[in-house]
């Protein structure tokens, strides 16, 4: 009765007995360290008065097998963000809608087949990897990866998720072409913002602004994350060059100042792009959130991280979460950065195109 599998045949047993009328009552006999019978336990000397006295006495507690502890020489092979290198390996964590189609239960130890299949649609966490393998509750489980994935939830941006679609294709063998992605991300840029006065002409800043956004998406290849600081007085198009560059980037995200302290926190630990307009408090310590000035401000370098504080799950105390700060940042603001800023920041000049 310490195994499970023995028990179950019991209840098992039990059940079928009972279908057909008996009363099933059950003894477990009080056993040393060897397995015990019937028969065994008789011939010790103890009586069937005894025997009976044990019907439906207390139950044995089930007992594991203590667990193996084993001390690791390395800290094991993780992945803590959607985008990453792993060893030398690409791998991107992905959340698509998978449809799960049962024909079969077990019911009281036994297999049932369903009249109807029992459908059921949900997110489900898949993990692909850089050669097309794709792990997750089908083919390839996760556990076969031999790296952790330690994603608690998919990122809030979730139109920047990858497409179930470009999925399908990468795993069938497609590859984008790098000069095509680049070219068109030129483009982009060079249709919905206006270089004129800037630190450059027009074919120039789009080509520095796409490698930019480009870059975001390798960001673990790097060891520092330069930030756009766009720069120009109200009208300019500094709002509309951060949206641009937002949608082109990594998971970006478009940021106010007055959104939460944990959105921002969990943006930046899973190394998105971070879009802030109107960033001017952030020149003045006085007037911004402490921590989120620490997120928003630090992480230009690679194992940067901010210590924050938060309550436990179970709500009692405090814990301390270090965040990964090392993501891409955009900044839109009338004010030019401060000294500390601006050794991080590429600042953009933006002028009002004039009319006509």
């Amino acid at each position: 009765m310490t195994k499970p599998e023995v028990k179950q045949a019991l209840d098992i047993l039990t059940e079928r007995l009972q279908k057909k009328g008996a009363m099933v009552q059950a003894v477990y006999l009080p056993g040393g360290k060897n397995k015990i019978g019937v028969d065994d336990w008789l011939a010790e000397g103890h009586t069937v008065a005894e025997l009976e006295e044990l019907v439906e006495g207390p139950r044995p507690a089930l007992k594991i097998a203590p667990p193996i502890i084993e001390l690791l020489d390395f800290a094991p092979l993780s992945i803590h963000r959607p985008l990453c290198l792993v060893d030398g390996k690409a791998y991107a964590a992905i959340w698509p809608y998978v449809l799960t189609r049962a024909t079969q239960k077990i019911i009281n130890g036994q297999i049932i087949q369903l009249k109807e299949p029992e459908e059921v649609k949900q997110k489900s966490l898949h993990i692909v990897r850089g050669d097309g393998a794709i792990f997750g509750p089908a083919e390839r489980p996760l556990s076969s990866l031999d790296i952790d994935v330690m994603l608690p939830e998919p990122p809030p941006a979730k139109d920047s998720l990858w497409s179930t679609s470009g999925i399908k294709a990468f795993v069938q063998g497609y590859r984008p072409d790098p000069k095509s992605v680049f070219e068109r991300a030129k483009s982009v840029i060079a249709r919905f913002i206006d270089f004129d006065r800037s630190i450059a002409d027009q074919v120039t800043m789009s080509e520095m602004l796409a490698c930019f956004a480009i870059s975001t998406w390798f960001l673990d290849a790097f060891s520092v994350a330069p930030y756009i600081w766009a720069n120009g007085e109200r009208g300019s198009g500094k709002t509309s060059l951060l949206f641009v560059l937002v949608r082109l980037s990594y998971l970006g995200a478009s940021l106010s100042p007055s959104g939460s302290l944990a959105a921002l926190r969990d943006l930046a630990d899973y190394g998105a792009t971070l879009g802030l307009d109107d960033a001017e408090d952030l020149t003045d310590p006085k007037k911004s959130d402490p921590d989120k000035r620490a997120i928003l401000l630090s992480g230009n370098r690679k194992g940067i991280t901010v210590p924050l504080k938060e309550p436990n799950p179970n709500g009692q105390g405090w814990k301390t979460r270090e965040v990964n700060c090392f993501c891409p940042r955009i900044f839109s603001t009338i004010q030019k950065p401060d000294p500390t800023l601006s050794s991080r920041a590429i600042i953009i000049p933006v002028v009002r195109t004039a009319p006509g």
